[in-house]
């Protein structure tokens, strides 16, 4: 659902796995913005029904991370930074 979303609104922007390759980490992937998402970080504690883990999504241009967003589900919190202006906090009450 994230994916063909981010596809709709930016489709110049690709889409990496190099979540889930390690070797494709080491060096820029593509040459053109795109994105990587880690829909589970935190598997492990996730797969125990424990509440400590997120989702996370970082945009890369020119080979540097733009702005990335951290998604706590269990905690409805969303982290946010963005490249030379800081990160970011919001949380949303029940």
């Amino acid at each position: 659902m994230l994916r063909h979303g981010l596809a709709e609104r930016f489709p110049a922007y690709r889409w990496s796995d190099a979540e889930f390759d390690a070797s494709l980490q080491k060096q820029p992937e593509y040459s053109t913005p795109y994105w990587i998402c880690d829909a589970i970080d935190g598997a492990v504690h996730f797969l125990q029904g424990m509440p400590m883990w997120a989702v996370s999504l970082c945009l890369v241009r020119d080979g540097q991370t733009a702005v990335s967003f951290v998604y706590d589900p269990c905690r409805d919190e969303m982290f946010t930074a963005i490249a030379r202006q800081g990160a970011f906090f919001e949380w949303q009450q029940n």
